[in-house]
Order: C-alpha cells, then structure tokens, then sequence
C-alpha cells in the first residue's frame, strides 16, 4: 500500500515543522475514523447521484439542480482529504 502526502489543506499556515509532524502523524493514526468517515461521505454522495431526478416543471429547477452540484462537488472534495492511500 503506498502512502500519498496528504494534502496541504491538512496543515494551517505558520505551523512549525514539529507540529506538522505531529499533525501529520495523528491523522494516519486516525486510520479507522478516516476510514468510516469514507465510506460515509461515498455514501451520500451515491445517494445524491442515484436522485438525479430533475423536475423541469418546478419554477426552481435550476436552482435545486445547483445545489446538488454543489453538494456533490463538496462530497468530492472531503473524500480527498479522507483517502489517504
């Protein structure tokens, strides 16, 4: 299993180098939440896309339609924080 970096996100700014470190290691140690928290977000976010029923007779289509975009493009970007292999 190879190990990626994770992702800058991880890290806010002015951390030294010890508390990167640490950080670092406390979120690979938090492997079986990260990995539960994974599998929750995959789910919701299968649950979105199998509900791609679009009402085209709702004045508000758009707008519904919009916030599943970006309720999906949130869950896409969560799960790349979580998947750490």
């Amino acid at each position: 299993m190879q190990v990626k970096p994770l992702q800058a996100k991880w890290f806010p700014s002015g951390l030294t180098p010890e508390r990167k470190v640490e950080l670092e290691a406390s979120i690979r140690n938090s492997r079986f939440i990260l990995d539960r928290l994974t599998e929750i977000l995959e789910e919701e976010l299968k649950s979105l896309e199998s509900d791609q029923k679009v009402d085209y007779q709702s004045p508000s289509w758009a707008y519904l339609q919009a916030d599943n975009n970006g309720a999906r493009r949130t869950l896409r970007n969560l799960l790349k924080l979580t998947k750490l292999t």
